[in-house]
């Protein structure tokens, strides 16, 4: 029987299974977390790659940046409270032009960031227009739409992996904790 073998080797011992059996059951989990991680990130990076799928999802984050706007009645005069929509938002940040002139960025709400008088973006980036109340203005608007996604992934794989580690640990040892039961049963 191979668990009288195991415990007949002095050498090892109890101590010296039970930790390699910790170590076999990790370098397993770990392996399996690898290839999922590996899969997973490919798999969604094929998704995000998709130009279209961003511009729409952009899109509809103007659309409910300019209702926000909207329902808070949100002009010049009161752009800081734009943290409050831009808190509930995946990984957002937000500029806003108007006349040709920064009046906000969302990485400085308070405005104290020094930006040059006419910094104007290249033509390749889109511009979205947004009616403030006092003030027509046009928005860059940077988002990461993947980043809950990716982790949202990784928590699940790291859930998962330790579930297998458990699974593979503890059907590694069920033969000797039953031995063990039985002896001290006995």
């Amino acid at each position: 029987m191979k668990l009288k073998r195991l415990l007949r080797a002095e050498m090892y011992g109890l101590r010296g299974w039970f930790g390699r059996t910790i170590i076999a059951s990790a370098a397993i989990s770990v392996l399996i977390f690898c290839a999922l991680h590996w899969g997973v990130n490919a798999f969604l990076a094929q998704r995000y790659a998709s130009r279209n799928l961003i511009e729409k999802r952009t899109q509809s984050l103007v659309a409910d940046l300019q209702n926000y706007i909207t329902e808070h009645d949100i002009g010049i005069d009161n752009l800081k409270d734009l943290e409050d929509w831009k808190m509930r938002q995946p990984v957002v940040m937000l500029q806003f032009i108007s006349d040709g002139a920064w009046i906000y960025s969302s990485s400085d709400p308070e405005g104290l960031y020094s930006v040059p008088a006419e910094p104007m973006p290249d033509n390749e980036t889109k511009l979205y227009p947004l009616t403030l109340r006092d003030a027509e203005v046009q928005a860059l608007v940077y988002a990461d739409f993947s980043f809950q996604h990716y982790t949202l992934a990784m928590i699940i794989e790291g859930c998962l992996c330790f579930l297998i580690f458990i699974v593979l640990f503890i059907r590694s040892t069920r033969e000797l904790i039953t031995y063990i039961l039985r002896l001290t049963n006995d």
